[in-house]
């Protein structure tokens, strides 16, 4: 007897899809609402701590300065300098920013992040400013929160379009889903948090998918009926989506190339991979796809150089995008395809000398911006200078190494370990899964080498700095969709063990991001009346920024102060300050390093005031002298042999010299952090030695005291005894110490 079998027509198949999409798109929105509302609550309680009793812009303000109440989370310092830029283009009416002047103080420094980000800042800005009636460079932090949520629609919609395209429509909803709840991913578009790490993941995970899609320079056969579960297209087609791939590749060069460019040499050994790989019998390579690849990327890559730079900034910066990288795309493209070409059994110079010149000059495009940043780093690439090598590597969290992040973070590994890891060993396991159990031919395994490539270039960058991460897992994801379209895919029966790993990841995936939520709300009600540590310095620095501009209203304050400390008092008060961590910063990093490592006094005071600086803030937790003497010590740069530099011996000793006068600063109430310290210093160059003991006097007056301030004060008034005010002082220190006594 015949066993029947039903049928299930292409229809139905299509409402499924649909369904798995609208329930996946929906658990991706409940869950960004929900997770936005939350941020929103931690970060309006953060904004509402009171640490002054003077009302809000009551005071006379620095020229220039202004005061900012809003806090963005502490773990987005970019984040500020990108309300700073949209802000100053919104005032200022220019459409880029290229300069500030709040940064290397006099002389400012040059800008060179791209300005997508800032203009979708200035869009939801002028769109807010609609809504609430308020100037639109006043709404740029509310528009700072939204961008990211926005940002990660727009990419989960875009890469679920075209996976939808080329995968199926239930697949897209799985992948959106996932992408939009991986912990990793997730950071890079977090409510408040608003970088440019989320978009250069969007356009570069769209590139590499653009390549999948493609074939990856794998087209049908002519002569023969390709089967439909094989993931191969004519020969046409995949020439769209080549230049789609250029067109994104160049938008992510864009945004960020030193993100860009690692993924570039990752889809370059995948197109190895796939020809190496490939079933010959279904499957005719078309290495002139490449060729086309590298022309569109370099068309785009030119373009939006040219929308960013031209016509007034077109330098030599090759820390970003710029046409040398373009033209060696264009290079790197027609090698690529000649040398396919050759393992095809072609030819590398079909037509002889006329190819061979062509070839040359596609070599030297190829090698000009390598040369120039080997042979002269100092002049096109800042980045490799040493100081800023040594500077990233000891310093910033997200230059530090993968295994260092797990040390710093022992109590968290378990969790740590799934959000690196689970994706790229499912894929890894299900690859092996997949193949035992003979799911997964020769067409999907060539594509699966494509996209493992890439993936596997940035996991081993990630391993050695993790700012990589967020990248390297958006490439895992498109190596996951090729699994799951393989298994769609299968001729014979399902894995039942790859579809359970499968749920087991998105199922602890989905969960992760929900629970941090949860337990960020229950601990919102209780910021008030207990601070959470990481939020403190950057509530302190509001309060800090705030005084300065209050007790300076003729002069803007240049302050000089550790890295984090002076990106905070730039965004909340407007002040200008020397060092923060930036490339282009590279000279005013270096010279507040200089004084910070000053061997003597004297060759202290006389840089500080080279530097028209007029205030020094140091605290425990953006304490950065001593790096800095050891970063010029480590970078081959003159620095105090022995001993302690003269700014580290006068913070440790509390013992500063008559040019610089102490300024009490009272951590304010209810902030649990005993163990640490915030010093102030006026630079008060003309000061008399019985000045600097009277408001030494005045100091420790103010801490209360009074037995140390009788001294001094009695000091002052031994060298001026003329002074009323220094005598009155003097008699109200005894008062308060006889009342002690």
């Amino acid at each position: 007897m015949t066993k029947s079998t039903k049928t299930v027509r292409p229809s139905e198949r299509h409402l499924s899809g649909r369904k798995i999409l609208a329930v996946c798109l929906a658990l991706l929105g409940l869950f960004l609402i929900a997770d936005t509302i939350i941020r929103h609550i931690g970060i309006v309680a953060v904004t509402a701590v009171q640490t002054s009793e003077t009302p809000a812009r009551t005071l006379r303000i620095s020229p220039g300065a202004w005061e900012r109440h809003e806090i963005l989370p502490p773990a987005s310092m970019d984040a500020r300098w990108w309300v700073i830029n949209t802000e100053q283009l919104l005032k200022g009416g220019a459409l880029r920013v290229r300069q500030t002047d709040l940064d290397n103080a006099p002389y400012g420094r040059e800008v060179h992040w791209s300005s997508g980000l800032v203009w979708l800042l200035a869009v939801l800005s002028i769109v807010i400013s609609s809504i609430t009636g308020k100037p639109a460079a006043d709404c740029v932090v509310q528009a700072t929160f939204w961008a990211g949520p926005l940002l990660l629609i727009g990419a989960s919609v875009l890469l679920g379009f075209m996976v939808a395209r080329r995968f199926g429509i239930r697949l897209a909803g799985i992948f959106a889903l996932v992408f939009g709840t991986s912990p990793l991913i997730y950071q890079g578009f977090r409510a408040g948090e608003a970088d440019h790490h989320g978009i250069v993941l969007a356009f570069a995970a769209s590139s590499v998918l653009a390549l999948v899609a493609a074939g990856g320079g794998l087209v049908r056969r002519g002569d023969k009926r390709t089967p439909a579960h094989l993931p191969l297209t004519s020969a046409g087609k995949a020439r769209k989506w080549f230049v789609l791939s250029g067109i994104f590749g160049g938008a992510a060069l864009w945004i960020s190339a030193a993100s860009f460019i690692p993924v570039l040499v990752g889809c370059g050994i995948g197109s190895l991979a796939i020809l190496l790989l490939r079933d010959r019998e279904v499957s005719v390579a078309a290495p002139d796809l490449w060729r086309i690849w590298g022309a569109a990327g370099c068309a785009a890559s030119i373009f939006f150089y040219l929308v960013e730079y031209f016509p007034g900034h077109m330098g030599w910066r090759l820390e970003v995008n710029h046409p040398l990288y373009a033209l060696a795309w264009l290079g790197a493209g027609d090698l690529l395809a000649r040398f396919l070409a050759k393992l095809s059994g072609g030819k590398f110079l079909p037509r002889g000398i006329p190819s061979g010149l062509w070839a040359a000059g596609s070599l030297t495009a190829l090698a000009l911006p390598v040369t120039l940043i080997a042979l002269w780093p100092h002049l096109f690439f800042w980045v490799s200078d040493q100081f800023l090598l040594q500077l990233h590597k000891e310093f910033i969290q997200e230059f530090q190494s993968l295994p260092r992040l797990l040390d710093s973070a022992a109590a968290l590994v378990p969790v740590s370990l799934f959000e690196f890891f689970a994706w790229p060993v499912f894929v890894l396991a299900g690859t092996l899964i997949l193949r035992f159990a003979g799911n997964l031919s020769r067409s999907w395994q060539a594509l699966l080498g494509l996209a493992l490539a890439p993936a596997l270039v940035m996991q081993s960058l990630a391993f050695v700095q993790i700012r990589w991460c967020i990248l390297a897992m958006g490439l895992w994801l498109i190596c996951g969709v090729i699994l799951l379209a393989a298994h769609d895919a299968r001729e014979g029966r399902p894995s039942r063990l790859f579809q359970a790993a499968f749920a087991a990841v998105v199922l602890l995936n989905i969960l992760l991001l929900p629970v941090s939520s949860f337990l960020a709300l229950s601990q919102a009600g209780s910021i008030k009346n207990n601070m959470p540590k990481a939020v403190i310095p950057t509530v302190l620095a509001r309060d800090v920024s705030h005084r300065l501009i209050q007790s300076s209203p003729d002069q803007l304050p240049v302050v000089l102060s550790g890295p984090t400390t002076s990106t905070e008092l730039a965004y909340y008060g407007g002040i200008a300050t020397l060092g923060t961590l930036y490339w282009e910063n590279l000279r005013g990093l270096e010279r507040a390093a200089h004084i910070f490592a000053a061997p003597g006094e004297e060759r202290a005071r006389e840089l500080i005031e080279k530097a028209g600086v007029t205030h020094i803030v140091v605290s425990t937790w953006d304490n950065f002298g001593v790096a800095y003497v050891k970063l010029l010590r480590m970078s081959g740069v003159t620095a105090p042999p022995l001993g302690e530099s003269f700014v580290e011996k006068m913070l440790k000793e509390n013992s500063p010299p008559d040019w610089l006068r102490p300024l009490y600063y009272p951590i304010p109430p209810g902030f649990d952090i005993r163990d640490e310290e915030l010093r102030i210093y006026l630079f008060a160059p003309y000061q008399t030695p019985a000045e600097a003991l009277f408001h030494r006097g005045v100091y420790l007056m103010d801490a209360s005291d009074f037995a140390g301030a009788e001294k001094l004060l009695a000091k002052a008034c031994v060298l001026d005894p003329l002074d009323s005010k220094k005598q009155r002082l003097l008699e109200l220190s005894r008062d308060e110490l006889s009342r002690q006594n």
